[in-house]
């Protein structure tokens, strides 16, 4: 079972959704996914149009089994209605987070809990084949305990200079805190959002991001309203808008993403 981590220290970039996306598309696509929300804000079950459950913190703080607190995504809220040219099967899961999650901190002090449950999760439920986390966009004493139980990261930003500066940060704490037995290689995507690629300030930044960090750099996405327009309808843009180019977009992000998890495990290996 391999843990991704969604992340960026700051909100409004959009991480969430690509995170809901990225799972769902790969859960289409024949993976079970277990999606995390390990934000106190719980927009997760939002985007599902499911209810905001304390489900992070009864695992972690109460010890909760993993049954008592997983909760199957409903596939209205994502799958097309036509799956001609993708591949059915899979499933996706919900760990969903709500404010208690805040808590988690103060109460647990062994920040090898979320760690430890991942593992008891992998070896109890091996069907689950991938584990994508969506962190919280401000630092807290868990993060500590996310990093260290995260084999790889995506990093979501937009188009601007200031965002930009919290690349490196995470780096850093990718590096301090190292999953068991993963090597330090694990920033495996930068993927930039919400461009307007229209304006100057967006295009010299796009370029000096990739002269930066090269191929790790994902094909930008878009702003446009379809995808809140989603979200208020509690359902992903497969769903909502299947045929439109927020759609495809979405699949483009999927494909980097399993592009870049496929050569992630290949250089583990």
């Amino acid at each position: 079972m391999r843990t991704i981590a969604v992340t960026n220290e700051k909100g409004g970039v959009g991480k969430s959704t690509m995170a809901a996306h990225i799972a769902a598309g790969l859960s289409l696509r024949g993976r079970t996914v277990l999606l995390i929300d390990t934000d106190p804000q719980g927009h997760l079950a939002r985007l599902f149009g499911m209810d905001a459950e304390d489900g992070l913190y009864r695992l972690i703080v109460e010890k909760a089994g993993w049954g008592d607190v997983v909760r199957e995504v409903p596939e209205a809220a994502y799958r097309p209605a036509s799956l001609a040219d993708r591949q059915a099967g899979g499933g996706l899961y919900l760990l969903p987070g709500s404010t208690r999650t805040a808590a988690i901190a103060s109460l647990e002090q062994s920040p090898w809990t979320l760690t430890d449950r991942l593992d008891e999760l992998a070896e109890a439920l091996p069907e689950f084949e991938l584990v994508v986390m969506d962190t919280a966009p401000t630092a807290s004493m868990f993060d500590a305990s996310i990093y260290l139980a995260t084999d790889a990261f995506i990093y979501v930003t937009v188009c601007e200079a200031l965002s930009f500066d919290g690349i490196n940060k995470s780096l850093a704490k990718i590096e301090r805190f190292g999953r068991r037995g993963t090597s330090s290689q694990r920033l495996i995507g930068i993927l930039p959002n919400l461009i307007r690629a229209r304006t100057e300030n967006h295009r010299m930044n796009l370029k000096n991001l990739a002269e930066a960090f090269g191929d790790l750099v994902w094909k930008p996405v878009a702003q446009r309203t379809v995808w809140t327009e989603a979200s208020n309808y509690g359902q992903l843009v497969f769903a909502y808008a299947p045929e439109s180019g927020v759609a495809a977009d979405a699949w483009e992000v999927v494909d980097q993403a399993e592009e870049a998890i496929q050569k992630w495990a290949a250089y583990q290996e």
